[in-house]
């Protein structure tokens, strides 16, 4: 297996509903235990990629579960919004990423500087699209 990348668009939700959940199709379990999984969300307001968990525009996004089903990969993330008054609102997202790394595409020196945490260097690295 390549290294993978999955997009889903901007969504957009109450903030009731602090639960955001994306799944990876035909994703088994051998795949998952031989991967790498990093996530990132980008931010409505900027277009700038953020690591999940990570901060966001109004909050910050914490990484809840990656559980392996009979449909694939289903990853669940929750959004903890900062807000002081209890006014619901509608919160926007400009996307979401899943880039699966198999491990055997890792080394110590494909990894020596490269920051996990910054979506423009993972993606030069292994020339994903955007």
């Amino acid at each position: 297996m390549n290294v993978q990348e999955y997009t889903y668009g901007p969504s957009s939700q109450p903030v009731a509903s602090n639960f955001l959940t994306y799944l990876v199709p035909s994703f088994t379990q051998a795949q998952y235990d031989s991967s790498l999984i990093l996530t990132y969300s980008k931010n409505a307001s900027d277009g700038t990629w953020v690591p999940v968990p990570g901060l966001v525009s109004g909050g910050y996004y914490t990484k809840r579960s990656d559980v392996i089903t009979s449909q694939g990969l289903k990853i669940v993330v929750s959004l903890l919004l900062t807000k002081d008054d209890s006014a619901a609102f509608l919160y926007s997202n400009g996307g979401f990423k899943i880039i699966v790394i198999p491990i055997g595409s890792i080394t110590p020196l494909s990894l020596h500087g490269l920051n996990l945490n910054d979506y423009n260097a993972v993606e030069a690295y292994y020339h994903l699209g955007d």
